[in-house]
Order: C-alpha cells, then structure tokens, then sequence
C-alpha cells in the first residue's frame, strides 16, 4: 500500500454447516474413502490395519456436534479415531490402547499439523480392558474449541 488512506475489500463466505447424519453401515459404504481393509458387514464396519478412512464427498462439516460408536478391541492393540479433521494433514486423533499395545491401558490426544503428529496429552484407563467381546460405547461432544470423550464399557 502506499502511504494514506487504503480500503480492501474481502469477499467472504459463510460456511454451511451439514445436518445431522447417521451412518449404519447397511449401504456397502458408499459414503467413505476407506482402505480396502476396512470391511463391512451386517451393519458393522471392521476397521483394520493401517490408514484412515474419510466422509466421502461432499465432506460433511459440524459446528458443534454429539457422536456416539461402539468399539471391540479384538485384537488387542486398541482402536483410534479423528476429528475436526481439515484434511488428511491436519486433525485431531484420539487413541484408545488395548492391553496389547506399546503404551496398555491409556487414552491419548494427538494434534496433527501439516502432517506432523504431537501428543498432547495421555491418560491411564483404571478400568480392566482386556476382555476381547467387551464393547466400549463412545460418547464425543464437540463444542467450540473443547472436545470430551465418555467411555462406557459393557461385556457381551
């Protein structure tokens, strides 16, 4: 700018938040971008093995927002999620570690920035979590900046 008085104007778009989706696995998963290991079946999707799995598009975006899933650790090493997700460089994970895993029995928060992943904070799970068939149902509420996790566990 040169010295004086200078005006920018800035087109601006509000962003469109989605409504409410619920998603129970019935269609083949021809609503994500999803590793070939992950596999569907009765309703249920059995994610395996390494990668992520996406909303296809049109991505879906939330504001605020309650997410509730149910977890089997059948094999032990845990299970991990992401959310707030911009792109695949740029989320926030969360891990659950099974009793099989390098760091048993804690529940870790991980940023990912540009690709580059930092822990943020871990916590050790009290309860015993070795059991196979137990089911962890999950309960994400996302408001703002703040994100909490509730886990309750059921044998079956």
């Amino acid at each position: 700018f040169e010295a004086g008085d200078a005006s920018v104007t800035i087109s601006m778009t509000r962003v469109k938040f989605s409504d409410e989706y619920a998603d129970f696995f019935t269609d083949g998963g021809a609503f994500w971008e999803k590793p070939a290991t992950w596999k569907l079946e009765k309703g249920k999707m059995n994610v395996r093995g390494p990668g992520f799995g996406f909303r296809a598009e049109p991505y879906n975006r939330y504001k605020d927002f309650k997410m509730e899933f149910d977890v089997r650790l059948q094999n032990g090493k845990g299970a991990v999620w992401v959310l707030r997700a911009q792109d695949a460089k740029n989320y926030y994970l969360f891990q659950l570690c099974g009793p099989k895993s390098g760091t048993a029995k804690t529940f870790r928060t991980y940023i990912c920035r540009n690709g580059e992943l930092k822990l943020l904070k871990s916590d050790t799970i009290a309860d015993d979590i070795s059991n196979p068939n137990e089911v962890f149902h999950l309960v994400i509420e996302a408001k703002g900046s703040t994100i909490r996790h509730s886990l309750h566990l059921f044998s079956s």
